[in-house]
């Protein structure tokens, strides 16, 4: 009984397996991009119509091109100058010429800005107030910035070029500024100093520090006083000369006697002190006191 059921279920096996189709497994570079498969996606029709176009348009435009310039007339040869006219001096020159303007035209670095805030510092406040100043404060800026640039343009031409000796070259503007030297420490200085500073305290006498006492007492005294006082004269109405000269002769004998007593005093206290002489040697003594007779004659 099982032999012919086995016998049975391996014919309807076998006859299945004659229906189905065999299976087939993919190739193994299914994913793999060939170069035949690269070239035919990256095919595009549209692109080989625009390069057929443009290699049309390009063999139209010569053709057109020859054509011109076989219509076109010869060019004119240029005349023979006179030598005259092209010496080695005058091709010196307008060599200078174009050298010049090549060089003028490069870049230029514009004056800092921190140099011209550091400039309006120094200018007062009370002369930027007000619309006409601050045009003028504008113009002014605009004229040193402008100035700042010719001058570093012609600073780069004198230092780049040499200028040719031709008379006819237009002069620009004198020679350059030198550069700036700093003290020369070289030598001892010290000593010369020290001596010159002792000259001019033994001879230059208006620095001894009694004569800024003496003008301080110049000073207090002669501020406030009035050696004539013309108001009660004005006062009396017309005089005649006589009763004039007495009253002022009057008043200058008041003032002087005002001064002998209160000013005149004082300054001869002053110079009669043991400590205001020490520092003066015995030679000096008199242009010591010529320079205070001076003082004092400029002080009255």
């Amino acid at each position: 009984m099982s032999d012919p059921n086995k016998a049975a279920i391996t014919a309807e096996k076998e006859a299945l397996n004659l229906k189905l189709p065999p299976i087939v497994h993919p190739p193994e570079d299914i994913g793999v991009d060939t170069p035949a498969q690269s070239k035919l996606l990256n095919y595009r029709r549209s692109k080989q119509q625009q390069k057929m176009i443009n290699q049309l348009v390009a063999d139209g435009a010569k053709r057109s091109l020859d054509r011109t310039l076989d219509k076109r007339t010869p060019p004119i040869p240029e005349p023979d100058y006179p030598p005259t006219m092209t010496s080695e001096i005058k091709k010196k020159g307008f060599n200078y010429i174009y050298m010049k303007q090549c060089v003028e035209s490069s870049p230029i670095v514009p004056i800092q800005q921190e140099w011209l805030d550091h400039m309006l510092m120094l200018i007062p406040e009370s002369l930027k107030e007000g619309k006409e100043r601050e045009e003028l404060m504008k113009s002014l800026i605009n004229e040193v910035s402008s100035d700042f640039e010719k001058s570093m343009k012609r600073y780069l031409v004198r230092s780049v070029l040499v200028k040719p000796p031709v008379k006819w070259l237009e002069d620009e503007g004198g020679p350059l500024p030198t550069s700036p030297e700093g003290l020369d420490y070289s030598n001892p200085w010290h000593s010369s100093y020290v001596q010159t500073r002792n000259q001019i305290s033994a001879n230059l006498h208006i620095v001894h520090p009694t004569m800024k006492i003496l003008l301080d007492l110049g000073y207090t005294t002669f501020s406030n006083s009035v050696l004539l006082d013309l108001t009660g004269i004005r006062a009396k109405g017309p005089i005649d000369c006589e009763s004039l000269r007495n009253d002022l002769s009057i008043q200058a004998k008041k003032a002087e006697e005002k001064i002998m007593n209160t000013w005149y005093p004082k300054v001869i206290n002053l110079f009669t002190k043991k400590e205001t002489l020490e520092a003066i040697k015995p030679e000096k003594l008199d242009a010591f006191y010529n320079c205070v007779s001076t003082l004092m004659s400029n002080q009255m």
